[in-house]
């Protein structure tokens, strides 16, 4: 980026930044760029500052979504202190990364070499195989015949979420006395009273199928 100018990437796939780390893109975005001087002093945000003039470069990047957007998004994978060789490395695999859900009622990724799920409910409804009955923080990790299910409350009411989970569960071997099993089988049925303080509460569960 030239010092000064505003730069457009139509299709990046990722960004690195020397010393700092990176930034990959799933399935490309547009990426607006600018580097520019910027001078101030410590007197600017303190009246006690020293008032002599400072002048360092910045480098800015930002997905343009314009003015007031309705129904935009975006998606974007951070490595803090990565390299350039493992940041592309990273972005090249498309499989690593899957995105079931990204809209204003859930949120949710997969990671298939790392066993994980990890899911925001912002309000009732269905993703990855897991429905919730309202608002829930979902984070599940697979290890061999085994999983660890954790859930929070992140509205914070207190009152009891109902998580359901379509994948074979034999049993569930350990829970946090917030979560009640209401059933095992071809299907996975928690109650969870989760209280006010947006807690994680966890249950390890022996995985069928």
């Amino acid at each position: 980026a030239t010092p000064g100018r505003r730069t457009v990437v139509p299709h990046a796939r990722w960004a690195h930044l020397a010393g700092h780390g990176g930034y990959v893109f799933p399935g490309g975005t547009r990426l607006d760029i600018s580097r520019e001087d910027r001078t101030g002093s410590w007197r600017d945000i303190n009246a006690d500052g020293d008032p002599t003039p400072l002048t360092r470069r910045y480098l800015t990047l930002w997905q343009d979504h314009g003015t007031d957007p309705d129904g935009a998004s975006y998606r974007y994978l951070l490595m803090p202190g990565a390299d350039r060789r493992t940041v592309a490395a990273r972005a090249a695999d498309h499989g690593w990364l899957e995105v079931p859900a990204n809209d204003e009622h859930r949120q949710a990724v997969r990671i298939p070499s790392l066993g994980v799920t990890a899911i925001n409910f912002w309000r009732p409804g269905s993703c990855a195989g897991f429905t919730a009955g309202g608002p829930a923080g979902v984070l599940l990790r697979r290890e061999g015949r085994g999983a660890t299910l954790c859930v929070a409350d992140p509205a914070r009411t207190g009152a009891a979420l109902d998580l359901r989970w379509d994948h074979p569960v034999r049993a569930v071997t350990a829970a946090d006395p917030a979560i009640e099993v209401l059933g095992t089988g071809p299907a996975l049925r928690l109650r969870i009273t989760g209280g006010t303080a947006g807690a994680t509460h966890r249950c390890a569960l022996s995985l069928g199928g």
